[in-house]
């Protein structure tokens, strides 16, 4: 099973050995997954399911409110639908607690054996200024290598800050340009050169080297982490 559904405890048929089964075979997709290593989309939608389950587990009355209800009256007057729970607190809710209680430390061990990837990887990679650099690092160039490669990767990268509560976070976006060949006398300063010629939106711009010690997939492993690793690379410059 490649996905599991945001309501998979409470829709369909509430039943414990057949929502095992269900977490059982996504779980066990994603390890095979995180062995390749595809990480993404996978871990970050694990991490919401997992948060998801941590909320039901500490408010019954979220869990009821996730079923589905039963229409009861329609207020043409003043426009209101009213609804009432087709599930209410009883058995149901002991087999749903009973599926939560056996999925948390399931989710726990997967989260565990993919972040573990994660951060051996994350390791075996390293972020290096290309040229001169400049003030302005919120957008420039990223380019994406794996040591033992003859390519490299250009990405157009940018910078946005959103907030949210107190809080404000820093999010990238990034976009393919090209894909060169390493040659004698292309070097990555060379690269950066011809971007400047080549790419007139960005005359000046802040360009970092991405490099892994080894080829990984780029879409669903490489490209999500570096692209942690400049933001946290960023925060510090």
């Amino acid at each position: 099973m490649k996905t599991l559904n945001n309501n998979w405890v409470t829709e369909g048929w509430i039943d414990f050995e057949y929502k095992k089964y269900i977490l059982l075979a996504y779980l066990e997709h994603l390890r095979n997954d995180f062995k390749k290593p595809h990480l993404f989309p996978g871990l970050q939608e694990l991490v919401a399911h997992y948060r998801q389950l941590k909320q039901m587990h500490e408010s019954k009355e979220q869990i009821l409110n996730s079923f589905p209800k039963r229409l009861t009256k329609a207020d043409f007057e003043n426009f209101k639908l009213h609804y009432e729970k087709i599930v209410q607190d009883d058995d149901t809710m002991k087999r749903i607690e009973a599926i939560v209680q056996y999925a948390l430390p399931q989710m726990e061990q997967t989260l565990k054996e993919g972040k573990d990837i994660y951060d051996f990887i994350e390791k075996q990679i390293s972020v290096h200024e290309i040229g001169i650099s400049t003030l302005y690092k919120d957008e420039g160039y990223m380019m994406l290598h794996a040591e033992s490669s003859s390519f490299v990767n250009i990405y157009q990268y940018r910078v946005s800050v959103f907030h949210q509560s107190e809080d404000s976070y820093r999010a990238i976006h990034c976009q393919f340009i090209q894909r060169v060949k390493l040659i004698i006398g292309r070097t990555f300063e060379k690269i950066k050169l011809d971007l400047i010629k080549n790419f007139s939106s960005l005359p000046n711009p802040y360009t970092v080297l991405v490099s892994s010690k080894f080829e990984l997939p780029e879409q669903t492993t490489l490209l999500p982490i570096a692209k942690r690793s400049l933001i946290r690379y960023l925060s510090s410059a």
